[in-house]
């Protein structure tokens, strides 16, 4: 999913005496962010501001280790290098909390941005010593604490010699292993070769880790235990990792049996994700792994991809090893710091959509991407030296923070901060296509807009701030929803809805925003200009009930709510299509299918269907709370209303087929009725369909030249038709066991490592992506180059990619009648020069030449140029497309085209003499200056003898020649 900041990036002091930040930490209520200072803690306020409210020196003779929320509430637990442990109890008081500043100054025309000292209760801080790690008998042996991490028995403490060991919440050591006699036991350590491996490589030492203290596999470098997973992640000093399950909260020591291994070296860090069970990597290198935990303990885990610096044309002797890794708490993005400079966010099918480093730089690709500006980033240095120390993903993702020591003693000891704004889809209740044109951030909501009726470019987004009385009490918001005409948006926080009209930038809110209140909004979803609110009601008795509130917004009256209806189960995804119907997918894998009947008095709500989804979360023995909605994490209602004809002749009581994204990142199709299920592709971040009832299109209005859905994933973006589709399900019915859609979806872009796509304009015939825009600036007063950031929107075209598909699946006269119907497009003639450019250029990536390539591709090419002929612009295009191509594809697209010498003189009646100079310059690189003088001097003569500036031909410059030259 797409998170993107925008302006500067703030940066709080620490108080001088502490030192840098070596540990970040969000608890687990999103209230309070924990930063380790030497020997001191503070606790500062998670929330939409930036305020210490509290700090307390642990131990006086020595540093801190690390620190980690406990499990058990309003305790933390620390412990010291010389292995003291200590538990800090924390309990909110009356008072003033402590005023953070930020050494770039303060956005004054944004008031959240301005911490208030009576916004949050100051926190007590109370010092309480627990236990010692080494036992008094430790004799000259030297040993110190690495690393920590707290789980549910107590805490997991990691030594310098490769101890691990668990204490529990009163000090008392629950259990003890040595990790190089528990390693040297696995047969599996041995198959793997990791001890020869270990043998014959470079001991890694850190800044406590010695060589001499590391005889065979070294200390515990970093330990993350994942709740969810109930794993704990271990990486040793030479660089090997692994996997340690505790089932049981870690009140037992590890199996041996039950651990899973890491087959890679030179690992410096890890960090663990719940939602699709990865595990990711950071190694010496720079780069990054991504592997699969895998259900069968004992196992090594699958290498999925790897992020190279090397394809972000990034040094990695400028950035150094991965100093940290962390997932965001819904994940779906990746935060990234490396040790001397660099910090990245990728989402979870691998776009970078933030890059902040000493450089960055953008290639051009001779395949169409995502059109953007002309101007290249360049190398540009910004005041980013110094070493990343600590990650940490604000609430509700809203925020990036890391803690960087830099060589500036006034930024030496500083926290760094990025407001992010996320996906309106991501973690959202309304996965609607209006709604994924939308960003949503801690203080505003940003919508996509339109500058004309034509369709044209997006221009940029539309920046709304959400009012500061409703975020006063409601902080943080949570869900947002855009109705289609993308003329309302509504944001609910934990109480109340603010709604606004996006033309005139009035908000009005709705609902109790007492402290007292109740009632809690679960979800929000749009039909025409009526709002449907989700709550959740607490009652005094303590009984949970969820209801559905109908918020009517017409267009000559004033907002009016109607009386509720009762839902089930606690919602987790809605769905409307426009015709009535209403999908809520509740937690426990409940689905329940409503027809809405709205009027001009009341919206009536009936139950249509109701449904348990066969998830494997759902038939689970653990508890189902720990992946909502029974791992379902999009689900709409199929096929959109504009299609009809997918339905069917039989359907006639309404809708009852549903696409779905499973957490593990599998898209699938249900039907309800016949209890069908089909898998359609894997590793899907998103999908959406191709809605014309939301942006009119005459061009895309048709079921043949529209793809049904399109599906964002690791391997880039993927469409279906209408007709493929119906061929799948016919496929699937007879052959129930398939499990592969291949043949039946197209592979229309691949990854973008920049742009991530947020849906389609039909209008314009674009694929809209966002990417990160990242420019040197100077702060006023500081005199510092620094980053500025913004959110640059591109738009790809798809009109070639359709061309292609008629082409492929019609006769030449269909594709004709629609190109035909598209003249008005933007970059018409650009998408039919990529048209020629792909159906050449793949058979010669390919590695297939005249002989070998197969008639299908040869046919194509045929009946690709017999379209071109159509068009007046023909010769404009072989040319162009020539010389976007590389040499070596020459002889096969003019042995499609015909003779550059013909091609030349056609050039010559139509008094192209532009595209004639163009083509000039390809003939004398093919048959060289001596061969291609001659055509030179012709082309010099037509062009005086029509009285033509040479000067107005910018290609004839190129020509080493005189005017008098012969023949």
């Amino acid at each position: 999913m797409a998170y993107l900041t925008i302006g500067f990036p703030k940066k709080y002091r620490l108080p001088e005496e502490d030192g840098p930040a070596s540990i970040l930490k969000l608890d687990q209520d999103e209230k309070y962010l924990l930063a380790v200072c030497g020997r001191n803690l503070v606790v500062w306020n998670g929330g939409r501001s930036r305020v210490i409210l509290g700090i307390v020196s642990v131990c006086d003779d020595d540093v801190l280790a690390g620190a980690d929320w406990s499990f058990v509430k309003g305790q933390i637990i620390c412990v010291s290098r010389q292995g003291e442990v200590y538990i800090v109890k924390y309990s909110q008081v009356a008072g003033t909390s402590r005023l953070s500043t930020s050494d770039r100054g303060v956005d004054h025309q944004n008031p959240l941005h301005i911490a208030s000292k009576n916004e949050t209760a100051r926190l007590d801080l109370k010092v309480e010593r627990l236990a010692s790690v080494f036992p008094d008998d430790n004799g000259t042996a030297v040993d110190f604490v690495t690393s920590l991490s707290a789980c549910p028995a107590g805490l997991l403490i990691g030594t310098s010699r490769g101890i691990l060991s668990c204490l529990s919440v009163d000090g008392d050591v629950i259990w003890r292993i040595k990790i190089p006699d528990f390693l040297q036991l696995s047969e599996t350590v041995r198959k793997l070769g990791l001890l020869q491996r270990v043998a014959s490589s470079d001991v890694a030492t850190g800044e406590i880790l010695h060589q001499d203290e590391n005889q065979s596999f070294g200390g515990i470098l970093k330990l993350d235990f994942n709740s969810k997973l109930e794993i704990c992640g271990v990486v040793l000093g030479n660089g090997l990792a692994f996997l340690l399950s505790f089932p049981d909260g870690a009140v037992t020591p590890p199996e041996l049996s039950q651990t899973r291994w890491l087959e890679c070296v030179d690992v410096t860090s890890l960090a663990l994700e719940s939602r699709r069970m990865f595990v990711t990597v950071g190694l010496r290198n720079g780069d990054v792994n991504n592997m699969h935990i895998g259900y069968t303990p004992g196992d090594s885990c699958t290498l999925l991809k790897t992020v190279s610096l090397e394809s972000w044309q990034a040094d990695p002797d400028q950035t150094g090893p991965v100093s940290g890794l962390r997932w965001s708490r819904d994940g779906t993005a990746l935060a990234i710091a490396w040790e001397k400079c660099g910090l990245a966010v990728l989402s979870i099918s691998g776009c970078r959509i933030l890059w902040i480093s000493k450089e960055a730089q953008t290639q051009y690709s001779p395949r169409p991407t995502f059109k953007g500006d002309n101007a290249k980033r360049v190398w540009t240095p910004f005041s980013q030296e110094g070493k990343s120390i600590a990650l940490e993903w604000g609430p509700r993702g809203f925020f990036l923070w890391s803690s960087v020591l830099t060589g500036r003693m006034k930024l030496s000891h500083c926290i760094s901060e990025m407001a992010l704004y996320r996906s309106g889809v991501l973690c959202n209740a309304d996965q609607s296509e209006s709604t994924r044109s939308s960003l949503i951030g801690y203080d505003k909501v940003m919508i996509l807009s339109y500058p004309d009726e034509n369709g044209r470019e997006p221009s940029d987004f539309q920046q709304l701030l959400i009012p500061l009385s409703y975020l006063r009490t409601t902080w943080p918001p949570e869900f947002i929803s855009v109705n289609n005409e993308r003329s309302l948006v509504a944001v609910a926080a934990s109480k109340g809805v603010a709604v606004c009209n996006i033309a005139t930038r009035r908000w009005r809110i709705f609902g109790d925003l007492n402290p007292g209140s109740h009632n809690k909004c679960c979800a929000l979803a749009w039909i025409g200009k009526t709002l449907l609110i989700f709550n959740e009601l607490i009652e005094a008795s303590g009984q949970t009930k969820y209801e559905l509130n109908v918020l009517s917004r017409e267009a000559n009256a004033s907002p009016r709510a109607q009386p509720h209806v009762a839902i089930p189960a606690k919602p987790i995804l809605v769905d409307v299509r426009e015709d009535g119907y209403l999908l809520v997918i509740c937690e426990n894998s409940l689905l329940y299918l409503y027809r809405l009947e709205i009027d001009s008095r009341a919206t009536q709500v009936s139950l249509h269907a109701k449904m348990i989804l066969p998830t494997r979360e759902s038939n689970s023995s653990k508890d189902s709370s720990k992946i909502p909605g029974g791992g379902i994490s999009v689900a709409r209602i199929f096929p959109p209303v504009d299609m009809p004809e997918l339905n069917g002749e039989t359907e006639i009581t309404g809708p009852s087929k549903l696409m779905m994204v499973r957490s593990t990142g599998t898209l699938i199709f249900v039907d309800m009725a016949s209890m069908m299920s089909v898998p359609l592709l894997r590793n899907v971040e998103q999908f959406w369909y191709s809605n014309n009832c939301i942006s009119k299109s005459v061009h895309f209005d048709s079921s043949k030249t529209r793809p049904v859905f399109w599906a964002l994933g690791d391997d880039g973006v993927k469409v279906c038709f209408a007709s493929e589709f119906r061929k799948l399900l016919q496929e699937h019915s007879q052959h129930p066991r398939s499990r592969s859609a291949e043949g039946f979806v197209e592979k229309w872009f691949e990854p973008d490592s920049e742009a991530y796509p947020i849906g389609v304009s039909l209008r314009s015939g674009t694929m809209i992506g966002i990417s990160q825009k990242v420019e040197p600036d100077v702060v006023r007063g500081a005199g510092v180059i620094v980053p500025f950031c913004s959110i640059d929107v591109r738009g790809q075209p798809f009109f070639h990619r359709v061309l292609s598909h008629l082409l492929r699946t019609s006769d030449d006269k269909e594709a004709l009648k629609f190109a035909y119907q598209c003249l008005d497009l933007p970059q018409f003639v650009d998408s039919l020069e990529w048209l020629l450019f792909e159906a050449v250029s793949d058979d010669v990536e390919n590695g297939n030449g005249r002989g070998g390539e197969t008639y299908e591709k040869r046919e194509f090419r045929s009946r690709v140029l017999r379209l071109l002929h159509y068009f007046g612009e023909y010769e404009d295009i072989v040319i162009r497309c020539a010389r976007k191509m590389e040499s070596k594809k020459w002889p096969l697209l003019f042995a499609e085209v015909g003779e550059p010498a013909a091609l030349l003189e056609m050039c010559y009646m139509s008094k192209q003499f532009r595209s004639a100079a163009c083509l000039l310059i390809v003939l004398q690189e093919m048959w060289g200056l001596l061969s291609s003088l001659h055509h030179i001097a012709r082309l010099l003569d037509r062009v005086v003898s029509t009285y033509i500036p040479t000067s107005s031909i910018p290609a004839l410059t190129t020509f080493q020649v005189t005017a008098d030259t012969g023949p």
